[in-house]
């Protein structure tokens, strides 16, 4: 099984206990869906930031190359996203669990109306 405690979560911070996730899907992915929020702990004495939280959601699988395959996959995008700075890529803010499941991981970023 996926799990959260699986993931490099070394360099990027832990956000599960600043982040609210309203009812507002956004849109929906091979590896998940997102959803607006509010990030709690963005700023002492400042309103919550509006951000996105792209929540990872995958079936259960039998096959134990394909469990590691997506896995890695999921991996290396984190990996990636944490490093990467562009001016048409939001940052990660960090990762989440959701609703205290660790099997159900999250990543974090700004929210950008209509995109960067």
């Amino acid at each position: 099984m996926f799990s959260y405690h699986q993931l490099p979560i070394a360099t990027v911070p832990d956000l599960s206990d600043q982040i609210e996730r309203t009812t507002e899907l956004i849109g929906r992915g091979g590896y998940g869906s997102v959803y607006k929020g509010r990030w709690l702990g963005a700023a002492a004495n400042a309103a919550p930031a509006i951000i996105a939280i792209k929540i990872i959601e995958l079936a259960p699988l039998r096959d134990e190359a394909e469990r590691t395959r997506r896995f890695k996959k999921i991996t290396r995008e984190l990996s990636l996203w944490c490093c990467i700075q562009h001016e048409n890529i939001l940052p990660l803010l960090g990762i989440a669990r959701i609703n205290d499941d660790t099997n159900v991981p999250a990543f974090v970023c700004p929210w950008m109306e209509n995109g960067p």
